[in-house]
């Protein structure tokens, strides 16, 4: 065929090796293989020749079949190499731009089966030094905004699986003004996990607080 053509004369593509697959490999083998096969045929007629000629080809072949897929192994864990190394850069990248914009992920486990985890931002914007679980969390929300979070949870599972709430919370001796927009997911439509965002809107809702205390005292005089 044209592929065993090109070979014979020496005229494969170079290819860029990120680019092979293992079906290449596997087809340079056999093309290989049928070629030492016809020059055979060509090279004698005498039975003992021919087998030990095709033991020797065995060998060859093989021992190339072996260096062959070591390197493609080698390039395959190159490729993983890169791949993490990108997904580490953007992990850092996007870990740097939850920080300057007060911003947090999470993802909370419903099942207990203690795979939730937060970023390190949202550690930091809620006082933690490790992941705590739903209901403990909802004890640090100030008593008066904790059933309106809770019912805004509650509600996003039979509502399209979307919740967004602001809410008040304190701990430490700080108490803390929290944007959190979530999305639920569901498995035979019972709600198992939750993943969203927090953002820290102190400095906004104090600001928003003065203004209207500013608004009463003109109101008043």
């Amino acid at each position: 065929n044209n592929l065993q053509e090109k070979w014979l004369a020496n005229r494969l593509e170079i290819v860029d090796k990120q680019s092979i697959l293992a079906e290449d490999v596997s087809l340079i083998s056999m093309v290989r293989r049928q070629t030492f096969r016809k020059l055979r045929q060509d090279y004698t007629s005498d039975v003992a020749q021919f087998e030990q000629i095709i033991l020797e080809v065995d060998r060859f072949t093989t021992a190339a079949d072996i260096a062959a897929m070591s390197t493609f192994f080698k390039i395959q864990q190159q490729k993983k190499e890169q791949m993490n190394a990108l997904l580490e850069e953007q992990r850092q990248d996007l870990l740097e731009i939850q920080e300057l914009a007060q911003l947090g992920s999470f993802y909370w486990d419903l099942t207990r089966s203690g795979k939730s985890h937060f970023s390190p931002n949202t550690l930091r914007i809620f006082e933690l030094e490790k992941t705590s679980n739903l209901e403990s969390f909802l004890m640090d929300v100030h008593p008066e905004d904790r059933e309106r979070l809770s019912k805004a949870i509650t509600d996003s599972f039979s509502n399209g699986g979307i919740y967004e709430c602001e809410y008040r919370y304190e701990r430490n001796a700080k108490r803390k003004t929290i944007w959190s927009r979530g999305s639920v997911q569901f498995e035979n439509e019972k709600p198992v996990a939750i993943k969203g965002t927090v953002m820290d809107v102190t400095h906004r809702a104090e600001l928003v607080q003065e203004i209207r205390e500013k608004e009463e005292y003109l109101h008043q005089l």
